[in-house]
Order: structure tokens, then C-alpha cells, then sequence
């Protein structure tokens, strides 16, 4: 613990520091084109007021003058981004010149003798939109680049992606290839939909058969809904009594340190889809620190295989599942297979607490939660 509260404390001490050193560059290189203005207080024939714009240093507190522009004539504010945000007709713009993942947070309006000054902080940014690699939340378009794209980017910058309020059709199979943080709006505002048969996806094997895959550390999910809709019959679908393997909607593999938080997942379609909501499944390695918590997992099919989220380290008996926690989640289901199931050889401190079970159509099976020396094909 000591460790992680030297890191984090040095991790910060150094995103201090960077942000002085970006301050300091940014306003020497642009001191020399300052215009001050001395009265502004006074209102244009527009009805709107010239304002200087001023960074502070988060280390001392001083600010420093970066350009002037024009405000609404609102009064003071203090330390509210929106308020400000939505005063400011035109303010000085560098972005070009800004360092990368940096940006200007403009958030207080001071009245200062005959002039407004408006105070704003350089602040690094934290996340990516999917919006900005080009997705469109129509329901129609193919989003499937434009997601795998930012889901990439932003492993490689370490930063998280927002999934913006929409409806996001994606074609292919989505692989998340490292360590992430999604974000949407809410699981019913943000919605990320695959239908009948995604490219690249592949049923017939346990670790590549998620139609979303992520292996290894380090996801967190949260404020989302991921969608299965099957209307055509593909290998994700069977006639009534048919046999084969199933698929995954969202497939985790070998996994620790994976959190949903908020997060609805969803299997639907007219032509009874044999998929699993999430499947969290260890081969070769012990699966430690899986979270659900206020979860929503929906599989309307009434196929024979497939269920809400099953949790297991039954094919290695080596391997280890423990502290899986599921908490506050609700569960509905169609067909015969398991809303929630838990199987291994080595299960420690797996919980299901306070969630709730719906079973509607042929549903016969109630909560089942199993530790056992048989594999499941």
C-alpha cells in the first residue's frame, strides 16, 4: 500500500510539473502579442464587454496574460467551466501551439478595477471520443473503425474513451487490446449494437469467440450498453433442439482487475441467438479482482445455450478464480441455461449479492451458482 501511495504522489508531483513547464513556454511565446485593454467594464454597442483572458500557475496561484476577447455581459463567476463556458464569444485560441493532451479550462470572470479578466488553467486531457475518430451514434452507420481506432489510441495514451450519447452500429468484432477505461453517458443513451453475423469473429473457439474481446488487466466499464440483436440466422443462431457452441457477446479472458460499473448488456433477436451476455472464463492463468456492480444483463433468446454471465475457471486445474463480486445486478432471462453461472476447480471468496433474477418464456431454471470437477464443452 505504501508502494501504490509513493507512486500515485509521484505520478501527480510530475503532471504538476509538466503542467508549470507547459504554462511557462506557452505564455512566453505569446507575451509579446498581448493587446491590454483598461475598459472593458463598459458595454459595447453589442451589449457585450472586452475581457483579458489570464492562465493561472496551479503551483503559485499567479496568472498570467495570454490575449483578450469578448463576453457575454453576465457579472462575475467564480469556478464554474459551464457559466464561463457557454459567457465567452471569442477568446484567444492556441490551440495549435498547445502541448499534446493539453488544453485551456477558462472557469472564473473577475471584475478588476475597469476590467474583466477572464481566469482559466491549462489542464491535460484525460479522454477521447469516439466522436472525434469519426463515430456516428445513427444506429445506421458502420462505427466499427472509428471505435477500434479510439479503443487503440487510447490504450496507447493511457487515457479513456467516452462514448458519447447515440445509438453506435459496429459490422466487425471490437478487440480490446490493452489495459482501458470506457465511458459512456449511461446504458441507455450510450449503446454500442452488433447484429447477426460480425466480421472477424470466430464462435468455434473458447478465447476468440467474443463478438468483444479483452484479455489480461486493467477494464473498466461503466455507464454503457452493449447490444446483440440476431434477425438473421447465422452460426450465432439454432432451430429449437439444435446443438453446437455458443458465443459471447463481451468475452473475458484470463482476466484481473476488471470493473463494470452501471453497465447493461443485451441479447435479442427473432431467430434465438445462442449467446452468452459476458463470459469471463480462465484457460491459462488465475482470473483475480472481477467486479459487476449495478449491472443489467438481458438475453431474451430462447435458445437452450446461452445465459446472462457466467464466471469460470473449470478447464485448468491449476488456475484459480477469486474476489468476483457481483452486486446490485438484475438478471433477466429466456431459455434453459443459466442467468449466472460459477464453476472451477479453485473458487475463494466469489459473491452474488443482492441482485435480482427475472425468467420469462420457457424459462425453467432459477439462480445457479455451481463448483465442480466437470468441464463444461
Amino acid at each position: 500500500m505504501m508502494i501504490t501511495h509513493y507512486a500515485l504522489h509521484y505520478k501527480n508531483r510530475v503532471l504538476q510539473i509538466f503542467l508549470v513547464i507547459a504554462l511557462a513556454l506557452f505564455c512566453f511565446a505569446f507575451s509579446k502579442n498581448i493587446k491590454t485593454i483598461t475598459d472593458n467594464i463598459k458595454p459595447l454597442s453589442s451589449g457585450n464587454v472586452e475581457a483579458m483572458f489570464y492562465i493561472e500557475n496551479p503551483e503559485t496561484g499567479t496568472v498570467t496574460c495570454v490575449g483578450d476577447g469578448l463576453l457575454k455581459s453576465i457579472g462575475e463567476v467564480v469556478a464554474n467551466e459551464k457559466v464561463v463556458s457557454n459567457a465567452i464569444i471569442s477568446s484567444p485560441d492556441y490551440s495549435n501551439y498547445m502541448p499534446t493532451n493539453t488544453s485551456i479550462v477558462w472557469n472564473t470572470i473577475k471584475q478588476v478595477g475597469a476590467q474583466y479578466q477572464v481566469i482559466g488553467q491549462l489542464r491535460q486531457i484525460n479522454s477521447i471520443s469516439i466522436a472525434d475518430y469519426g463515430a456516428v451514434g445513427d444506429g445506421v452507420t458502420d462505427n466499427y473503425d472509428a471505435i477500434q481506432t479510439a479503443i487503440e489510441a487510447a490504450i496507447s495514451s493511457a487515457q479513456t474513451v467516452e462514448v458519447p450519447t447515440g445509438i453506435y452500429y459496429v459490422s466487425k468484432k471490437i478487440v480490446i487490446p490493452g489495459s482501458i477505461h470506457i465511458k459512456g453517458t449511461g446504458p441507455s443513451s450510450s449503446i454500442i449494437i452488433f447484429k447477426d453475423d460480425p466480421s472477424n469473429s470466430d464462435y468455434a473457439s473458447y478465447l476468440q469467440r467474443g463478438i468483444i474481446s479483452f484479455k489480461g488487466s486493467g477494464l473498466t466499464v461503466e455507464d454503457i450498453c452493449f447490444k446483440y440483436e440476431a434477425n438473421n440466422y447465422t452460426p450465432y443462431t439454432r432451430e429449437a433442439g439444435q446443438s453446437g457452441k455458443e458465443g459471447v457477446l463481451f468475452f473475458l479472458g484470463d482476466v484481473s482487475n476488471v470493473n463494470f460499473n452501471n453497465t447493461e448488456v443485451t441479447v435479442e433477436g427473432k431467430c434465438t441467438p445462442s449467446i452468452t451476455c459476458v463470459w469471463a472464463k480462465s484457460e491459462t492463468t488465475s482470473m483475480d479482482n472481477i467486479s459487476f456492480k449495478s449491472c443489467i444483463f438481458n438475453n431474451y433468446s430462447e435458445s437452450t445455450v446461452g445465459g446472462c454471465l457466467w464466471i469460470s475457471g473449470h478447464d485448468n486445474k491449476n488456475t484459480t478464480v477469486s474476489n468476483a463480486i457481483v452486486n446490485n445486478c438484475t438478471f433477466t432471462k429466456c431459455g434453459h441455461d443459466e442467468a449466472y453461472g460459477l464453476w472451477g476447480y479453485h473458487v475463494t471468496n466469489c459473491r452474488l449479492l443482492e441482485s435480482t433474477f427475472n425468467y420469462i418464456g420457457k424459462a425453467n431454471n432459477i439462480q445457479t451458482v455451481v463448483k465442480s470437477e466437470a468441464k463444461r464443452s
